[in-house]
Formats: C-alpha cells, sequence, structure tokens
C-alpha cells in the first residue's frame, strides 16, 4: 500500500514520461528476475 502511494506522489510529481520509463524499467527487472532458472 505505501508503494501505491510512493508511485502515485512520483507521478503526480514528475508526470506521465516519468513514470512509463519507471514501468518499463520495473517491468523490465520483473521479467528478468522471472526469466532466471531456479536454484537446485
Amino acid at each position: 500500500m505505501i508503494l501505491i502511494t510512493l508511485v502515485t506522489g512520483v507521478f503526480m510529481l514528475a508526470g506521465p514520461e516519468a513514470f512509463t520509463a519507471v514501468t518499463s524499467v520495473g517491468l523490465g527487472l520483473f521479467a528478468a528476475w522471472r526469466g532466471r532458472p531456479p536454484r537446485p
């Protein structure tokens, strides 16, 4: 819940361009994390 509030605050301050950039980076990191082979 705190993260949602923080993201909303950043969006209000920085604008849609920064929000889109952060979202794309976040999704890229998430995809890379999910794409790692599982540890034995």
